[in-house]
């Protein structure tokens, strides 16, 4: 699903944010990417939304070489891939509903669809009984599940979640985990950026730690300690 090839990314003010990092993530895989601040994790997703481009270096998703993507088919690439945030980014003066119909009017759902497709994610997610309430009526964890629903409302094939559970309490953060493991058992390819060390553990799925724009593990299952570098 997710190739990098030798790809080396190097900003204009010479930061090199990722150096020759080679990884496949297949289809159907639920992958931890894990480092500290500055050790790549930004740049990484945002070459998989092609946002920036690789200095040297291939990346491909679905096989596709994102360098043979050009500048007018980028928001149709990017259709397939749903995107959640740790700030959570709901529109304030739209309802749950509205905000979650967002997303498929802009890929040009038609009407149908979305009557259709809009309350089975918001069912999904637990929400159904908050379709019409607005972000600033719903809770932290209540918000984050709008944003999951909006991320999965075009069945992507690829969930990226960037520190979902920064801002949520514990409680509320194995709730929102185990929605993404619930997506992810769907089918979804799920690639996750955190710096929660419990969520990685308990989780024991693969893990991918960046350090200073290298890879320094790739672990596959079991349990993995972030701050273990030894």
């Amino acid at each position: 699903m997710i190739e990098f090839r030798n790809v080396t990314k190097k900003y204009d003010n010479k930061v090199t944010a990722l150096d020759d990092i080679s990884v496949k993530i297949e289809s159907g895989e639920f992958v931890f990417l894990v480092g500290a601040s500055g050790a790549g994790k930004s740049t990484f997703i945002k070459m998989l939304l092609k946002e920036v481009e690789p200095t040297t270096g291939t990346v491909k998703v679905g096989n596709k070489d994102l360098a043979a993507i050009t500048k007018k088919d980028i928001p149709y690439y990017r259709r397939k891939i749903g995107m959640v945030f740790q700030d959570f980014r709901l529109i304030n003066t739209l309802n749950v509903f509205e905000n979650v119909a967002f997303a498929m009017r802009v890929t040009d759902a038609t009407p149908k669809e979305i009557r259709r497709r809009v309350p089975m994610v918001l069912a999904l997610v637990g929400l159904s009984d908050k379709a019409r309430n607005f972000p600033t009526e719903l809770s932290g964890g209540e918000q984050q599940r709008v944003s999951l629903a909006r991320a999965i409302a075009n069945n992507p094939s690829i969930l990226i979640a960037d520190e979902p559970t920064g801002n949520l309490d514990p409680d509320t953060a194995k709730e929102i985990m185990s929605l993404l493991m619930d997506i992810n058992k769907a089918g979804t390819t799920v690639l996750m950026a955190t710096h929660a060390r419990e969520i990685v553990d308990i989780s024991k799925k693969r893990v991918i730690s960046l350090e200073k724009g290298r890879i320094t593990r790739d672990e596959q299952k079991g349990r993995y300690n972030i701050h273990d570098e030894n």
